[in-house]
């Protein structure tokens, strides 16, 4: 079973695939998708926020289609991490927002470390700046810009 910090290891090595210059902090994630030949799309679910079937052989990502951008982008990430480091294991993963498994654990660790990776968080980030303003610039919710710019000891924990 891979570990938090391979989650992240993972996640640095697919965001090499996009090359030495990114065209802006927010990681295209549907581009990686398409690069690791991973399909997207749009479902009609109730109580399912996104998921991902077929394992490695055919994958589909799929996610709740109600859902604005940015959690789109943190539900495709997500997924991602369970391709590249569960489909192995497991055909299909169906997420919502209360699973709390050693899988989804890492998972979030690779969506984390793929749509808001350190060193660049580091880079824009200044004392002025607010979560939104990070949210913003790197195209994820202001909830994950929070909890990353806590967990790097740039806003107190309060």
């Amino acid at each position: 079973m891979p570990s938090l910090a391979y989650a992240r290891e993972v996640a640095a090595e697919t965001l090499s695939l996009l090359g030495p210059n990114p065209p802006s902090p927010a990681v295209p994630v549907l581009a990686l998708a398409r690069l690791l030949r991973v399909q997207v799309q749009p479902w009609p679910f109730t109580r399912i926020v996104g998921g991902l079937f077929g394992g490695e052989d055919s994958p589909v990502i799929v996610f709740n289609r109600v859902l604005p951008n940015q959690r789109v982008r943190l539900i495709v990430a997500h997924e991602l991490g369970h391709y590249l480091l569960h489909s192995r294991s497991r055909s299909y993963f169906k997420c919502t927002d209360n699973d709390k498994t050693r899988a989804e654990r890492e998972a979030n660790s690779f969506a984390f470390a793929l749509l808001l990776p350190p060193d660049q968080v580091k880079a824009f980030w200044r004392p002025y700046r607010t979560a939104g303003d990070v949210a913003a610039t790197f195209g994820v919710p202001e909830e994950m810009a929070a909890w990353r710019l806590k967990g790097m000891g740039l806003i107190s924990k309060g």
